[in-house]
């Protein structure tokens, strides 16, 4: 169907077009909504909702850290894209990474700095997940973990 003017929202969710029940866009949606949530609530914090989750995921694990590679399949996360969230962490002196052993293996943990800026962003966290909750209803974080779990076998 050629767009010749008008709303172009009428075009993209007609029901004869791929947009209109496409999984692919319904979960790219449905993640920006929820960054933007997340965003709103940790802004404070200086942390974007990505950002915020490597340090929680670095905090979970302790002072050893972990290699780049294991934390960044543990986020379901292309190495590029995780190298790209990483920076400015590092940067700010949130995170340091060293070699380990083997010299083709980096190893990402959490500064004095980057737990605290953690621990000082989690009540934020804290209150954004309570927001989304009740948006959601309180069923949705077990309805998405298992969709997330299931879409691991894809």
């Amino acid at each position: 169907m050629p767009i010749t003017g008008g709303c172009i929202y009428i075009y993209l969710v007609a029901k004869e077009t791929p947009q209109h029940d496409c999984l692919f866009n319904a979960g790219r949606r449905l993640s920006r909504l929820l960054s933007q949530a997340y965003e709103r609530q940790l802004a404070p914090s200086g942390l974007k909702a990505t950002q915020f989750s490597l340090l929680a995921a670095l905090a979970t694990l302790g002072p050893e850290g972990a290699s780049i590679a294991r934390l960044a399949r543990a986020l379901d996360l292309e190495a590029s894209t995780f190298s790209r969230n990483l920076k400015p962490l590092t940067r700010d002196g949130l995170v340091i990474l060293t070699r380990g052993e083997d010299a083709r293996v980096r190893h990402v943990s959490l500064t004095a700095a980057g737990r605290a800026r953690y621990e000082a962003a989690l009540p934020l966290w804290r209150k954004a997940q309570s927001h989304v909750r009740e948006a959601l209803g309180g069923k949705a974080l077990t309805r998405l973990t298992k969709l997330v779990r299931e879409a691991r076998a894809l």
